[in-house]
């Protein structure tokens, strides 16, 4: 079974070993051994669960959520579900924004005063 010591883990996964540090801190991501002299030693598994992590941090979730998501797997569906719904809503009222940009943008360029 592999093992990673936080520096070669942090590399692997390209997050920083601060990010790894403060997900042990609040409990996300606890690494499966600590040394006696207090260095972290994360396993598979623990390799397997920071990927979710940063799955779900991409798809927008906060950390509060995604420990909450981790430790209840069967609403995982639901919460992906609720998110994906979350993010059309963003989706469209930044093409909206975009929208009216836009119209200021060209009420700009033909010297015309912007509402």
């Amino acid at each position: 079974m592999a093992q990673w010591l936080v520096k070669k883990l942090s590399t692997l996964m390209r997050v920083s070993v601060r990010t790894l540090h403060h997900y042990d801190e609040i409990g996300l991501l606890k690494p499966s051994i600590r040394l006696d002299n207090g260095y972290r030693l994360y396993s598979e598994t623990d390799l397997q669960r920071l990927q979710q992590i940063v799955a779900l941090k991409f798809l927008g979730f906060d950390l509060t959520q995604i420990k909450k998501m981790l430790s209840q797997a069967s609403s995982l569906p639901d919460q992906l579900r609720l998110q994906s719904t979350l993010l059309q809503k963003k989706a469209r009222a930044l093409l909206d924004a975009s929208t009216a940009l836009d119209a200021v943008i060209a009420q700009c360029a033909e010297h015309k005063s912007v509402d």
